[in-house]
């Protein structure tokens, strides 16, 4: 896909709707499947995400009675909430997915898993999909340790499943909590639903209960948010409205209010939804530090944004962006050398974001290596350079798929 954009004054618009949060949605989904499994009919869900995440784990949880192979495609949080789902309601089946899926690591959940006592096995590779499922009707433990500096989706798929165990689950994590955010947000969610919890240092406890039935609605996707602040970054005298965006939201991806807010966005919270825009007068930062330890999905976008304002950048916490859609650290390294930029690791977890000298751009495609925030995050660029070609655009799906028709309502697409 070529981008062309050709500068305007001012843009002052709408971004009418905005992708619902995937996250939420797909927490949503599986407490109602398994408030069902429970006997608890109705729950609803309203404002339900678009995403193609979103559909695979619908499609999979509404048609298990008639799935024999579930197959998780290449959707990471599918993966890891199915695998716990399978798990407690005794499914004896096999669950997979893409080339890609089976190369990221499985272990720490189905570790944690055995220790409660389901019997899961490996198909192929020891520690990576594809699993089997077995029934196992031998008594459970309550109390397990998991590193809690990994993914964060197998953490909250272990507390969604925790009070249909018999005897409940305590849960030890270890080590600096990753994304605490979206834990935060399978806690909430939980509750919402009728779920008491406990945490305490690094201690939850759950115990045996019954999901409540209840009426969720689903708010917009701060991660898809992300794009327009780094738009307003970069167009003077813009101005968007985004819909169903909320002050009080448990997306940890809502930092984007702040770290744009260093970098010149003013964000204004109303009724239904924000306003963005530059702070007025505003001089950019020559040097920045971010740590994503809470909102790995931001880092390629603020990456880029760096990168085309000449901003030298200090990246901590994006360890887990190795075992993402792709390792988007590879791929930043990759790709940003074409719009001018290079990411170095200057130490163990840490990575620096700086220019590079006497740099002439030369139109060139940003290959995605098939992952939707790559596309999104470099898509960016065409308000500095006015063309750029993003290869593989239709990734978006995954999040956002009306991503690019939004932004063509901005920019003339060629």
């Amino acid at each position: 896909m070529l981008l062309a954009f050709t500068s305007k004054k001012n843009i002052d618009t709408r971004i009418n709707y905005l992708p619902a949060s995937k996250s939420e949605s797909n927490r949503a989904l599986i407490i109602q499947h398994l408030a069902q499994y429970q006997q608890q009919k109705n729950i609803a869900i309203q404002n339900l995400s678009t995403a193609n995440d979103t559909k695979i784990l619908k499609n999979l949880l509404e048609n298990q009675n008639n799935i024999t192979i579930f197959d998780a495609e290449d959707a990471g949080t599918v993966f890891r909430f199915m695998t716990a789902y399978l798990a407690i309601t005794q499914k004896k089946t096999t669950l997979t997915g893409t080339t890609r899926m089976q190369e990221r690591p499985i272990f720490p959940l189905v570790d944690a898993l055995r220790q409660i006592g389901f019997d899961i096995k490996y198909t192929h590779q020891q520690g990576f999909p594809p699993i089997q499922f077995f029934e196992n009707n031998t008594k459970k433990q309550t109390i397990i340790h998991i590193k809690a500096n990994i993914s964060s989706q197998f953490i909250s798929a272990l507390l969604m499943i925790a009070p249909l165990l018999e005897s409940g689950l305590t849960i030890h994590l270890e080590g600096e909590v990753s994304s605490k955010p979206y834990i935060l947000m399978t806690l909430s969610q939980m509750n919402f639903f009728g779920i008491d919890y406990s945490w305490e240092q690094n201690t939850i406890k759950i115990f045996p209960q019954i999901y409540q039935n209840n009426v969720y609605t689903v708010e917009s996707d701060w991660s898809a948010a992300s794009y327009w602040y780094a738009l307003v970054i970069f167009q003077k005298n813009t101005r968007l409205f985004l819909p169903n965006l909320f002050q009080n939201s448990k997306q940890g991806d809502n930092q984007i209010v702040e770290m744009a807010a260093l970098l010149g966005v003013k964000t204004e919270f109303v009724e239904n939804g924000i306003f963005i825009s530059q702070k007025e007068d505003f001089i950019l930062p020559t040097n920045i530090n971010f740590n994503f330890i809470d909102c790995p999905d931001l880092a390629q976008t603020i990456a880029v944004v760096c990168v085309l304002k000449g901003i030298k950048a200090t990246f901590e916490g994006i360890e887990s962006l190795k075992i993402k859609e792709t390792d988007r650290i590879k791929a930043l390294q990759n790709e940003l050398p074409k719009i001018g930029g290079k990411m170095t690791e200057v130490k163990n977890g840490v990575f620096e974001i700086d220019n590079i000298e006497n740099f002439d751009y030369v139109p060139t495609k940003i290959l995605t290596y098939h992952d939707h925030r790559m596309c999104m995050a470099f898509a960016i660029a065409v308000f500095k350079f006015h063309t750029i070609e993003i290869e593989n655009p239709d990734a978006v799906i995954k999040s956002y798929p009306e991503f690019w028709k939004d932004l063509s309502n901005i920019i003339d697409k060629k």
